[in-house]
């Protein structure tokens, strides 16, 4: 499954699966039924570097002129 991700994202194995243990050891905390665990970890994953590429893909926002400091010459 980590293959699988890292393949289908572009991101090395090793990112991957990083992500997918802290996943799984966050969701085994509070999981009563385990049985969907590796399907949530894996999906958590995804959505995660899904959501970095897009956020690394947008320009900053604009700062406001009114939290730019005024200059002083």
């Amino acid at each position: 499954m980590i293959a699988r991700i890292s393949e289908a994202l572009k991101v090395p194995v090793e990112e991957v699966e990083r992500a997918y243990l802290a996943a799984w050891h966050e969701l085994q905390a509070d999981a009563k039924i385990h049985d969907y665990l590796p399907l949530f970890a894996a999906r958590r994953v995804t959505e995660a570097f899904r959501r970095q590429r897009q956020s690394a893909a947008l320009p900053p926002p604009p700062v406001p002129a009114s939290a730019v400091p005024p200059r002083y010459v």
